[in-house]
């Protein structure tokens, strides 16, 4: 024996994702994922595509993952969508995030499902679909096992009321002017698309554009900043 060596277990691809050494999982999982005789092809392709993600390299990642969104192991599948729908989220495609991660949540279980319901939640957030936003965190509270995702899920569910006020005119067409000219300052700050509501204050039309809602006037002065709307308002409606 030579002095001071020691062995040290080889670890599966899958065992280095669990443990979170994703390079050492990418350079397990390749070389299977890439080998036609391989029975586990799929669940490798899965890793190294997960991998890469997680090592920020979402271009590598998206290739491993696309030939998977219709595999037919449902789990592979409901794993690809919802890593899919995560580097969407991140790329600003809210529409295409909620599809895939609603979709693949409905196949996970327990704290799987409910982190891709929380994700899909804010992606309809972004989009202004505050009624599906607060049905997947619904969804997510029944699923959650973790009870720090749960209590996550119930803050998300909670109806809010807050809004960022860019403006209040007295034609839609200004309104819609205006709600252009803010969309990209939102949606770049991972934030909701500008809505316009129209208000009749003392029977006169106004029509309001607002970015939210939030829960709380901390949260809404939070994305104010972020979206760097110095000039805008933070609101409280019912």
């Amino acid at each position: 024996l030579i002095g001071g060596c020691q062995y040290e277990p080889q670890l599966s691809y899958q065992e280095a994702y669990e443990q979170k050494l994703y390079t050492q999982a990418l350079d397990k999982a390749t070389p299977i994922a890439t080998d036609e005789r391989a029975n586990d092809r799929q669940r490798a392709a899965l890793v190294a595509g997960m991998s890469a993600h997680s090592l920020g390299k979402n271009a590598d990642a998206k290739k491993w993952l696309i030939p998977l969104k219709y595999s037919t192991d449902q789990d592979v599948a409901a794993r690809a969508r919802a890593t899919l729908g995560i580097i969407a989220k991140g790329e600003g495609k809210p529409a295409e995030a909620a599809t895939l991660l609603s979709d693949s949540a409905d196949k996970l279980e327990g704290n799987d499902a409910a982190k891709a319901k929380i994700i899909a939640g804010d992606a309809y957030r972004q989009l202004g679909m505050e009624s599906k936003a607060r049905e997947e965190y619904n969804g997510a509270k029944s699923e959650a096992e973790d009870p720090a995702l749960k209590a996550a899920a119930d803050q998300k569910a909670r109806p809010m009321s807050y809004f960022v006020q860019c403006g209040a005119f007295s034609t839609r067409l200004a309104a819609e002017k205006q709600q252009r000219a803010v969309r990209a300052q939102a949606v770049n700050a991972g934030q909701p698309a500008p809505l316009i509501l129209q208000l009749a204050p003392n029977g006169t039309p106004l029509f309001v554009v607002q970015i939210g809602p939030y829960p709380d006037m901390q949260q809404a002065q939070r994305a104010k900043a972020q979206m760097n709307l110095a000039s805008a308002a933070v609101t409280k409606r019912q």
